[in-house]
């Protein structure tokens, strides 16, 4: 008996690994925008939101924050949300909170972007650190950042310590060159259950068959 149970529960495992495998991410990084800008991170057209046109002193502290060309950026801080648009130095752009709790989020529209490039600071300090919606973080120093990854992000956000201030000048937007990760669709995700349910069902039913057809034998051995 254990020997046919053997024997459907592999196929069954395999069948349910593939529909749990998801590839793992390859990310290249890149601290320049000429190199960015290359068929090695992206291809296709980009879409730029510029926030040095911003006019110094609007406040965005809000859960809409500011949206140019679909992408939407807040200042989410706990329960409330700190965000305004300042000039440091020569740039005007958007900053956010100084607790080390707040941070500066970008969104983006649809299905997200599998390429970014932004230039972003860290005021009285020289880092931030940068949290991509696939849970991918880096440590980011002032100047521009760029980055392309195998599957798309629909967000990522901007973050310092107490007492420093994230700020956030402009940001490119593209499609990544690299090969695309295989993703889970919803549909599969929602299926896995269904199928471990059904493989089980299948399994209960060798197990039964396998006795009724010894005690069948044994029933004809006794006539």
């Amino acid at each position: 008996m254990f020997r046919n149970l053997k024997a459907l529960a592999l196929p069954l495992g395999v069948c349910l690994l593939g529909v749990a495998f998801q590839a793992g991410a390859t990310t290249i990084t890149t601290t320049s925008y000429s190199t960015w800008d290359t068929s090695a991170y992206i291809t296709g057209s980009t879409t730029v939101v510029d926030l040095t046109t911003l006019q110094a002193g609007l406040n965005y502290s809000t859960a809409t924050g500011y949206t140019s060309n679909g992408f939407n950026i807040t200042g989410p801080d706990g329960a409330t949300y700190v965000l305004s648009s300042q000039t440091e130095g020569s740039y005007t752009g958007l900053l956010g909170a100084s607790d080390g709790t707040g941070s500066i989020e970008v969104t983006m529209p649809g299905s997200g972007d599998s390429a970014v490039l932004f230039d972003s600071s860290c005021i009285s300090c020289g880092a931030l650190t940068l949290t991509l919606s696939d849970n991918e973080v880096f440590t980011v120093s002032n100047g521009q950042f760029g980055l392309s990854i195998s599957h798309p992000i629909t967000w990522f956000k901007l973050s310092t310590t107490s007492g420093t201030r994230p700020f956030l000048e402009y940001a490119y937007f593209g499609t990544s060159s690299l090969p695309q990760d295989t993703q889970l669709s919803p549909t599969s995700e929602a299926a896995t259950p269904v199928l471990l349910g059904g493989g089980l069902i299948i399994l209960a039913g060798a197990a039964r068959r396998r006795w009724l057809k010894k005690d069948d034998q044994a029933e004809e051995e006794q006539e």
